[in-house]
């Protein structure tokens, strides 16, 4: 068959079952004509732990695990019965997604490659400790988040005066 009869779903799983899932559906299929590919979309994030920037995987759409499949009916039952899963987006007619949605799904995933996000850890009116820089171990509040630039705006006492700074957002970390 030609390669436009293949459609892309999304399956619904149960929570962090979704590498599970994607190989149990690969072993399955491995041979098989029926299944093209099967994907959990992730993308990279940094984030502080103890004062390091450490780089990981995160998951882009938790709970689903992305197939790309020839649309027949005997083909959606087997993998619903696959244990982890919970079932298509569309339930008993499982609905494909549209070129658009792959197409900002593939462009995130691959976007990540690239350039790596940070992860926010806190929003703004949180209370932070600076734990880099020339103001390093200073607690304030935080007044504004620039996501874009990854620039985070706290307003900290200097000199028994609340002054606001400006700081890479890896410069600070959340108070709990």
């Amino acid at each position: 068959m030609q390669n436009t009869d293949y459609m892309w779903y999304a399956i619904q799983t149960l929570t962090s079952q979704e590498k599970r899932v994607k190989d149990a559906i690969l072993k399955m299929y491995r041979d098989n004509e029926g299944v093209k590919e099967v994907l959990v979309p992730e993308i990279e994030v940094v984030e502080m732990k103890q004062g390091e920037r450490v780089y990981r995987k995160q998951k882009l759409m938790p709970g689903y695990v992305l197939i790309h499949l020839k649309p027949e009916k005997a083909l959606f039952e087997q993998i619903r019965r696959i244990n982890g899963v919970v079932n298509f987006l569309g339930a008993s007619n499982p609905q494909p997604l549209s070129k658009k949605e792959m197409e900002e799904i593939f462009e995130k995933t691959e976007s990540s490659d690239k350039t790596t996000r940070v992860e926010i850890r806190f929003k703004v009116d949180d209370k932070v400790r600076i734990i880099d820089g020339p103001f390093q171990n200073l607690t304030g509040k935080v007044l504004a988040i620039d996501p874009e630039n990854e620039k985070v705006s706290v307003e900290v006492p200097i000199l028994g005066r609340s002054t606001s700074v400006e700081l890479d957002v890896m410069q600070v970390e959340a108070i709990n």
